[in-house]
Parts: C-alpha cells; sequence; structure tokens
C-alpha cells in the first residue's frame, strides 16, 4: 500500500514497522492500552526538539510534550506552524527518531492510539458526537438501519463513486447516511459546499451534485453561488477542522459503528456489501 507522507513526517524520509513481544493468541500486548504521560523538564524537551529538528532539517519544528510508549520508546509531540500536530517516537538511546505509524503484533497502529491518547487526534466517538450536532448541519438520508456518517466533498470523485455505490443500500433500508459536507479538493469545493447547505433541500441539492459529476474534470455538478454564503461558509470551514481532528486530511471520510465500537476510515471500503454486512447500530447513539 502507497502513502504521501505529510507535514513532518515527510522531513525525515524514515519508516519504521515495530512489533512488541507476541501475547497470547487474540490478546493485545499492553502496549496497545495507551500512553502514560510523562512530566519534561524544560531542558529535555528543548534537547528533543534540538534533536528532532537536526534530524529533520527543519527549524520550525518543536517537541510539545512526551509520553511514553512501548518496546522502551518515547513518543513526543511534535508542532510545525501552519500544520497538524503529529506523533513521533524516540528510541532510549536519543539515536533514532521514527515518524509515522508503529504498529504491534495484532495490526494495532499504536501511533494513532497516542495520539488519540495525546489529544492530538480527536477520538472516533468525540468526532461522531461533533459530526452529529446541528452547528455541523447534517444532512440525514434513509429511512432504516444504522447510521453512516459521511464527510463528503462535492469535488471530490472518490465520494462520488462511493454516494453511486451505496444509494441501493440506502434505499432498500440497509442503512441511512450522515452527509457532513466539507471542502477540501479544490478552491470550488468549499464554496460549492456552502451552496449546497444553504440550498431550500441540502439533500436534493447533493443530488444534483451527484448526478452531473463531471468525472473527467473531477468537478461536483451543483452551481456555485456567486455571492458568498457567510454562515454555510463558516460551518464548512467548521467541519473541515472536525475531520482534520479526526486525523484524516482527504474524503471521502467515514465513521461508523461495527463491532460494538465507533470506527473511523478514509477512503471507500474496498468490498461495500461485506463493509455494510459489519455495520451495527451498538457502539453510540449517533449510529442509531
Amino acid at each position: 500500500m502507497k502513502a504521501r507522507l505529510t507535514g513532518f513526517a515527510a522531513t525525515l524520509a524514515i519508516a519504521a514497522i515495530t512489533f512488541t513481544g507476541v501475547a497470547a493468541a487474540g490478546q493485545p500486548t499492553s502496549a496497545t492500552r495507551g500512553a502514560q504521560a510523562v512530566q519534561p523538564s524544560q531542558q529535555e524537551l528543548a534537547a528533543l526538539t534540538g534533536m528532532v529538528e537536526s534530524s529533520s532539517h527543519n527549524p520550525k519544528v518543536s517537541v510539545t510534550s512526551i509520553f511514553a510508549g512501548p518496546s522502551g520508546l518515547t513518543g513526543m509531540v511534535i508542532h510545525q506552524p501552519g500544520a497538524a500536530d503529529s506523533v513521533a517516537w524516540v528510541t532510549a538511546d536519543h539515536k533514532v527518531v521514527i515518524p509515522g505509524a508503529i504498529y504491534d503484533a495484532f495490526g494495532n497502529d499504536l501511533t494513532r492510539n497516542a495520539m488519540y491518547t495525546a489529544g492530538v487526534y480527536e477520538t472516533p466517538e468525540r468526532a461522531l458526537h461533533d459530526a452529529s450536532a446541528p452547528a455541523a448541519r447534517p444532512i440525514m438520508d434513509g429511512t432504516a438501519g444504522p447510521v453512516v456518517t459521511f464527510f463528503l466533498d462535492a469535488n471530490c470523485i472518490y465520494c462520488h463513486m462511493f454516494y453511486d455505490e451505496i444509494q441501493p443500500y440506502v434505499r432498500t433500508g440497509k442503512f441511512r447516511v450522515r452527509y457532513v459536507m466539507v471542502g477540501v479538493i479544490k478552491p470550488t469545493s468549499a464554496p460549492r459546499a456552502s451552496a449546497i447547505l444553504a440550498a431550500a433541500d441540502p439533500l436534493k441539492a447533493i443530488a444534483k451534485d451527484e448526478a452531473a459529476f463531471d468525472v473527467k474534470d473531477e468537478e461536483g455538478g451543483y452551481p456555485v453561488a456567486a455571492a458568498k454564503n457567510a454562515a454555510e461558509t463558516a460551518t464548512v470551514t467548521a467541519n473541515n477542522e472536525l475531520m482534520r481532528r479526526v486525523g484524516s486530511n482527504g474524503t471521502p471520510t467515514l465513521l461508523f459503528c461495527s463491532t460494538g465500537k465507533v470506527q473511523m476510515q478514509q477512503g471507500m471500503p474496498h468490498d461495500i456489501s461485506a463493509w455494510a454486512s459489519t455495520l451495527s447500530t451498538e457502539g453510540a447513539a449517533e449510529c442509531r
């Protein structure tokens, strides 16, 4: 699987996957159970910042806090002006800096879990609560089944593909959809999302956008308003920030309940039928 690194991780050009010791079959290691906060001195933070600056060749980064990580690693919350905070790891001898995801033997993303614990990312449960609130101006579709929250950019080709593929499931009551409008793909994304929210019937506006979607140019079909919709623009901006806080920088981003808890997924499910069969109303009131 290929992924493009952004922010701090991209400046290091280092990748690492760490596996902790294998526990009993089906049981997570203790490293998956959360990050323990550490109270560092300003001198220690300054020393770590210097090391990160040196390894990344970026004088603008700083280490704002640290916490105990798996297998003797120390987690560092990295701040860089103009970019989202991130987490990187340093070895016990302070000689190696590891950016990006590390995993335990059960496939748990320890970096993402640490980001939740350290408050770098909002948990999926909290993000689902916020996305369902009236301030996000969510748009409901469907009459029965569990609710899937779908962060939708009206210019997103993959959102368009996902929208088309889920219509039979929504129409037959397999699940419902809560659309949360964002604008992150193109300069016209935010104005188009604002125009959809300002429509007399936003659900019909989404349907029009998708029906007239220009696949060749990857451009939504709903007309962009000539005048700026101030209230709707503020909502879209806040929704963009909400999606970033949950750790996603692209669409579609999905929040849903499965296996008794709230899950977050970036991108389309590979097998929508199989994915749909796992959806549940258990895990959060917002899924019911």
